[in-house]
């Protein structure tokens, strides 16, 4: 055998393999294409939320037009192409369940998906993550149950932060960490915000014909501190848009309080409600007082209150106004000063820390309620 004829005949050989080694990768790549590309449950839910808000945007006229939760089923985005089906999304898809809850506030929509798998991801309430058995107490710092008040933080605790996103103060960006006080009778859950106002404000300081001075009334719905709320209501400096669709508006509790009162229940502030629902207010006096462990914590105004108590001592804590008044002088409300509630004349510049209330309907995402490793909500 010819040298040119052994080099033709490599060429060959050598040809043939490279074709079969092209024709395998092009079925394996084949392949690839069709074997589905499974997601994390994360990225699973993040991409239900964006398919329901495409939906409605291609389909404006089926947006609900009453306040209230709807559902949206999973199905329906499948049908419309804008999700594969569950078994090409998730490794477990055959075993999980799926769909959409669309709450109108307002004609503000939001989009939660509830996704559930057998023996994986399971989309759970925040409410219901707190209120783990496991993790009340009846004795030192913790939650605690009450038949009447539902579940409340007492104590030097150290594991009820939750973060909503981020807000700006002082020109700065900074998380918005707010710290469970109560999980209510109907599953909200009642948060006070760390930081303060970036501003002061007045309780009111109309003229007072008692002083005949300037020193204001103590009259929450002819107050400047009720104007001072109105405007407070729909700032991003409070809250984005993205959690302020997450809140439920309550009235707030405005009744006033004497310094000798004992009640450690809401049963003296909330005796007296506002003529309408607010979506921020700010701490009350026996929420205080319920909070520490001191027994000698038996009056408002006591110093004991402020012992074995994660609401107070904060080394940069500012004056708060309070929304309760003194009930035998026209001019004076309650100001926690970060130990104790103390009278202030009405016309005095305090800071407010606002409080609010979450939906029974947020949803836990992570965290173990640290400072440093917040709860984070869907």
């Amino acid at each position: 055998m010819s040298e040119s004829n052994g080099m033709k005949r490599l060429l060959i050989v050598g040809s043939i393999i490279i074709g079969l080694l092209l024709v395998i990768l092009l079925v394996a790549w084949i392949l690839s294409q069709r074997k589905p590309r499974f997601v994390e449950y994360s990225k699973a839910i993040d991409l239900m939320q964006t398919a329901a808000a495409k939906y409605y945007e291609k389909n404006n006229d089926k947006l609900p037009v009453e306040d209230g939760d709807y559902v949206l089923s999973y199905e329906t985005l499948v049908e419309n192409e804008l999700i594969v089906p569950l078994n090409e999304l998730l490794a477990d898809g055959d075993q999980c369940n799926a769909h959409i809850m669309v709450t109108n506030k307002s004609n503000t929509y939001t989009y939660t998906p509830y996704l559930n798998c057998k023996d994986g991801y399971q989309t759970t309430e925040l409410y219901k993550i707190l209120t783990q058995e496991d993790k009340i107490v009846t004795s030192g710092a913790g939650l605690y149950k009450d038949e009447t008040m539902g579940y409340y933080y007492r104590g030097d605790v150290t594991n009820n932060y939750i973060r909503l996103g981020t807000i700006t103060k002082n020109d700065k960006e900074i998380d918005n960490l707010w710290r469970v006080i109560s999980i209510e009778p109907d599953n909200t859950i009642r948060i006070k915000k760390v930081e303060s106002t970036n501003s002061r404000y007045l309780w009111d300081d109309r003229y007072n014909v008692d002083f005949q001075n300037n020193f204001g009334y103590n009259k929450f719905e002819l107050s400047k501190i009720k104007s001072t709320l109105d405007m407070l209501q729909n700032r991003d400096s409070v809250m984005s848009e993205l959690y302020r669709n997450k809140i439920v508006p309550k009235k707030l509790c405005v009744n006033s309080r004497k310094e000798d009162d004992t009640a450690k229940d809401a049963s003296i502030e909330c005796a007296t409600l506002t003529e309408k629902e607010y979506n921020f207010g700010v701490m009350y006096p026996y929420e205080f007082m319920r909070a520490s462990l001191d027994e000698n914590c038996k009056r408002t105004t006591s110093m004991s209150c402020s012992n074995y108590n994660y609401l107070a001592n904060d080394p940069d804590h500012e004056f708060e106004w309070s929304l309760n008044a003194n009930p035998d002088i026209s001019n004076e409300a309650f100001v926690f000063t970060g130990s104790t509630y103390e009278y202030y004349r009405t016309s005095s510049e305090q800071f407010l820390y606002l409080t609010t209330y979450l939906s029974d309907k947020v949803f836990f995402d992570k965290g173990t309620g640290t400072k440093e490793d917040p709860y984070l909500i869907r």
